[in-house]
């Protein structure tokens, strides 16, 4: 919500800005004392170039944010992923590890030469004490 707060502060810092310029312009320009008005080709030229430079700062302002906005996706991203790496690894090694053990056992024991070093390092991997 912070964030957004700022967000918006800065949008409409931005167009205050951009208002405050176009201001300064018609009165260093024209002059405070306007004797004669302005024609209606004037006024919408006025009002065009104006609009044109608030959304040029809007152009900006969006585009800031959505830089902002990936860099932020990109880090939180790599951060869940190497957490849910790590994660899966912890939980997971330990079963995998026993079973590639009983998988060369097995493979051993069907070649017909037995270890019984290789049946306890299976064991202990288990869990199971067998004396």
């Amino acid at each position: 919500m912070r964030v957004m707060r700022r967000l918006i502060f800065g949008l409409m810092f931005t167009i205050n800005i951009a208002l405050f310029v176009c201001l300064l312009y018609l009165f260093i320009g024209r002059g405070y004392y306007v004797v004669s008005g302005f024609t209606s080709v004037e006024v919408v030229t006025i009002v065009l170039a104006a609009l044109g430079v608030m959304l040029t700062a809007l152009g900006i302002f969006i585009a800031m944010l959505a830089i902002w906005g990936y860099q932020s996706l990109r880090a939180t991203s790599s951060e869940v992923a190497r957490a849910t790496a790590e994660n899966l690894v912890k939980s997971e090694l330990s079963a995998m590890v026993s079973r590639e053990v009983a998988d060369l056992v097995t493979l051993k024991n069907t070649l017909g030469t037995t270890s019984g070093d290789a049946q306890a390092a299976v064991d202990s991997l288990d869990g199971d004490k067998t004396a």
